[in-house]
């Protein structure tokens, strides 16, 4: 009887001690096994599939940069990647951690952030005195702007919408943007497109995919910039009838029209709301086909992109960049508490990311004390400009980008032909856009520096009569910088920072979009 209970004790004591050493490994895997999932030996079930979102393109900056257009061609992060062990990984994450510069220190996130207190000025306008200016063009991307992918699990909100000149208190020109703008009437944009929006960000916290106050500024401040070398120096349009002289298209998004206004606030000698020739544009690439009298676009040109993507996938450099982006895409998981499917494509990372990085302010942190540093943000840009690295060099893709920017560059060729033969009224062409607009631009001209471009970037065609000569020459300047030589139709053929305005004239004539499109349709039949 003793030997019977004793025995039954014994059992029960074994079953309790068993079933909490089995449910203490339970719940120590629920804890740890999403982290052990992507840390060590690779699992074929879970993957991360990067989202493709079909947003128009004029509100998603970061389209051109989806490693996939089509839901059914989604990128899996780590397909190809070596598998890492967990000791390789915690010094990553480690590197990570220490990591204690502020973000603006990081010569690729400030070049970016383009912050209107560094911003370098350029050598527009400044040539040799026998060279007369006949008329611009200059392409920008709107400035600053408040996230448009927001990272999930962070605090919603984003920066200010309020300007900050305290920081350029001895320019009046900026410090009285605020009054002049308030005191702008509206009124006269009633019958536009325009009516609806504000002048200048305004709001103590932006919405989604506005402009902040800091990149009204960086338009101040170039429209500034360019005030002194085409109006000052140049006089390139006139003090009171400039209204005749200055043209402005902007993209039909907020964002664009307030840095356009930005901009035309910096460049005018006189600023009258009134007066502005401002026309909009539903077109990304300001193709109009009035103007150019041709399709702005082919039916199946998105093929060459989708070919380009496949490529740069098999490209040498993407597992080993697909590396490095994985063991940040895992410590951002462990500081936001986010689990694998959760996390968006790079892009849209880095977009969330560049708003803390931008505006200095403090990234999110977990309760262990685990941060987001610029370590982080430094290694999420190293995949995206991979990306559109690889895009500019792809040969389809090339072929993309020339299809879609031939209106424009049509649209330049024609009205420099008018100013330099004809003597056209319009000297001063402002085109405010997207990184969408001018991304595709530095490819087809086949422009070296091809990472994304940061906020108000830039890309200005000037046109020059020679006086000694009478011969047209055009200069190509991106961010400031005279990049003429490097421009597609003046390689091998640039006589410094000048090339003969013909070979511009020429190389567009001479790129029949309508052909090009039927080779297009033609090809897409064979595929099908």
């Amino acid at each position: 009887m003793y030997s019977f209970h004793l025995r039954h004790i014994l059992n029960i004591k074994f079953l309790i001690v068993a079933g909490f050493v089995s449910l203490l490994v339970t719940f120590l895997l629920l804890m740890f096994s999403d982290d052990l999932h992507h840390n060590g030996k690779q699992s074929t079930h879970k993957k991360l599939l990067v989202p493709i979102n079909k947003l128009k393109p004029a509100e998603d900056d970061t389209k051109m940069f989806h490693w996939m257009k089509d839901d059914e061609a989604r990128m899996r992060v780590g397909d190809n990647a070596s598998v890492k062990d967990s000791e390789e990984i915690n010094k990553g994450h480690l590197l990570f951690q220490k990591d204690t510069r502020p973000p603006l220190t990081v010569a690729r996130i400030a070049k970016y952030c383009n912050a209107p207190y560094s911003q370098e000025l350029g050598n527009e306008g400044l040539v040799p005195e026998d060279y007369k200016l006949l008329g611009v063009h200059v392409v920008i991307r709107h400035g600053d702007r408040s996230p448009i992918s927001r990272l999930p699990n962070t605090a919603v909100g984003g920066p200010s919408c309020l300007i900050d000149t305290s920081q350029h208190a001895h320019l009046p020109k900026v410090t009285n943007f605020i009054s002049e703008m308030a005191a702008s009437s509206q009124n006269t944009l009633k019958n536009t497109r325009f009516h609806r929006w504000a002048l200048y960000p305004s709001h103590p916290k932006c919405a989604d995919g506005q402009l902040t106050g800091r990149g009204a500024l960086q338009h101040i401040i170039y429209g500034m910039h360019y005030s002194e070398r085409y109006f000052q120096k140049h006089k390139l349009f006139h003090e009171t009838n400039w209204h005749k002289e200055v043209i402005v298209h902007t993209t039909e998004v907020p964002r664009t029209f307030q840095s356009a206004i930005a901009f035309l606030y910096g460049l005018l000698p006189n600023f009258d709301l009134e007066k502005i020739n401002l026309k909009s544009s539903s077109n990304i690439n300001f193709c109009e086909e009035s103007v150019f009298h041709s399709a702005c676009s082919c039916a199946g040109l998105d093929m060459f992109r989708n070919k380009a993507v496949k490529e740069c996938r098999l490209d040498a450099g993407y597992t080993e960049i697909m590396k490095k982006y994985e063991g940040a895409q895992s410590y951002i998981k462990i500081v936001l508490n986010l689990q694998t499917k959760d996390l968006p494509y790079a892009a849209a990372l880095m977009d969330g990311l560049s708003s803390y990085a931008c505006h200095n302010t403090q990234a999110p942190c977990n309760t262990q004390g685990k941060c987001i540093t610029a370590k982080i943000v430094e290694s999420i840009w190293e995949s995206v400009d991979y990306q559109s690295i690889c895009f500019h060099r792809n040969k389809n893709y090339k072929k993309y980008a020339q299809a879609n920017t031939h209106g424009l560059l049509y649209r330049i060729a024609k009205s420099m032909n008018s100013a330099a033969f004809n003597g056209t009224v319009q000297k001063f062409h402002l085109y405010s856009g997207h990184d969408t607009t001018i991304s595709p631009l530095i490819t087809a001209l086949e422009l070296d520096d091809a990472v994304w471009p940061g906020y108000a970037s830039r890309l200005t065609f000037e046109l020059y009569q020679r006086q000694s000569t009478g011969e047209h020459f055009i200069r190509v300047l991106q961010n400031g910088k005279v990049v003429t030589s490097q421009v597609v139709f003046c390689r091998h053929k640039a006589e410094g920072d000048f090339c003969k305005f013909s070979y511009f004239y020429t190389y567009v004539s001479d790129l029949n979009l309508q052909e090009f499109c039927n080779s297009v349709k033609f090809t897409s039949m064979l595929t099908r």
